[in-house]
């Protein structure tokens, strides 16, 4: 493989795991309140350069732990959200950045069988939205070392609570948080020209604030570990260890019972790139420990495919000077 096919794969490499990091799961099925697995880290793109992420992702859970086990508690028997997101990065200046997430729910679905009795509770919208500032601290083409650095907000679509037939959802089908918040995130990405070997650490840290209901979900931090080879000029496999922490949720100021945990996923992931222009993935994650603070229903599976592109604006523009 020349040098500038190992430059291509590296960069779609990049770009897809930044897909794949950005998927929030969440610990109590899919409520915006619990993510589970989240970043949106990725190294900057240059000046006038758009960069495009977009993912649909089906997320699925019907059992409950307790601590680190199996609970024989019952009470929604399955969960499940369809879920389109969007990423934007535009290149400012320099080493500068701006990032823009959004993100859509067809369906927050919780099924209940309660003593013979099953019915469905549905909710659906506008996920909150987050604008970030990226900035390249250090990069090194030759040593294949970078280290990129995000700080952003998060802004809700709505500050009150979705109601179906006049009653209010539970938050677990809420889309929306209803509450501001920070987001900081860092990238490191260390390459091995020699073996083919490319190796991401991203992590991300979100502190949402009260929302108008009392409500304050947990702070959390994510930490995801990426090992990728390249098969072929097209073809690329990444395996990826998610740990994702969160603390308890406070009501009215007081820690909400059965909320906040721990849970650690391996992700396997195939990339192909069409044309030196798409990039495509599918990706599945799998929980392999978990441990909650009370119980709780706990994500089964996901299952996600992901898109990205590039645009790059500034050769428009100097064909227009032309």
């Amino acid at each position: 493989m020349s040098a500038s096919e190992k430059n291509s794969v590296k960069t779609w490499i990049v770009i897809c795991l930044s897909l794949f990091s950005i998927v929030e799961v969440y610990s109590q099925c899919c409520s915006p309140g619990n993510p589970v697995g989240g970043t949106a880290n990725l190294s900057i793109v240059p000046k006038q350069v758009l960069r495009m992420n977009t993912y649909f992702r089906y997320g699925y859970a019907d059992t409950y732990f307790e601590g680190s086990s199996k609970s024989d508690f019952l009470f929604v028997e399955n969960a499940s959200y369809n879920f389109l997101g969007t990423i934007l990065t535009y290149g400012l200046v320099g080493n500068l950045n701006v990032e823009v997430e959004l993100g859509y729910y067809f369906n927050l679905t919780q099924n209940y069988d309660i003593n013979a009795t099953k019915y469905m509770l549905e909710g659906s919208g506008l996920r909150d939205g987050v604008i970030s500032l990226k900035y390249n601290f250090y990069k090194n083409v030759q040593k294949e070392l970078e280290f990129t650095v995000g700080l952003g907000a998060k802004i809700p679509f709505r500050k009150n609570p979705q109601t179906v037939n006049n009653v209010e959802l539970p938050l677990d089908v809420q889309s929306s948080a209803m509450a501001y918040g920070i987001v900081a995130q860092t990238f490191l990405y260390k390459g091995f020209i020699a073996n083919g070997l490319h190796l991401f650490l991203l992590n991300r840290y979100e502190n949402t604030f009260e929302n108008p209901q009392e409500y304050r979900y947990g702070q959390a931090l994510y930490t995801s570990l990426f090992v990728s080879k390249a098969l072929t000029t097209h073809w690329s496999l990444i395996i990826q260890v998610r740990d994702e922490w969160r603390e308890s949720d406070q009501r009215f100021g007081q820690s909400v019972p059965s909320s906040g945990g721990n849970i650690v996923f391996v992700a396997p992931q195939i990339n192909y790139n069409v044309l030196q222009k798409w990039n495509i993935s599918v990706l599945a994650d799998i929980p392999i420990f978990r441990y909650y603070q009370g119980t709780q229903l706990s994500p089964k599976y996901a299952f996600s495919v992901l898109l990205s592109k590039e645009f790059d604006f500034s050769k428009k523009s100097k064909s227009q000077i032309k």
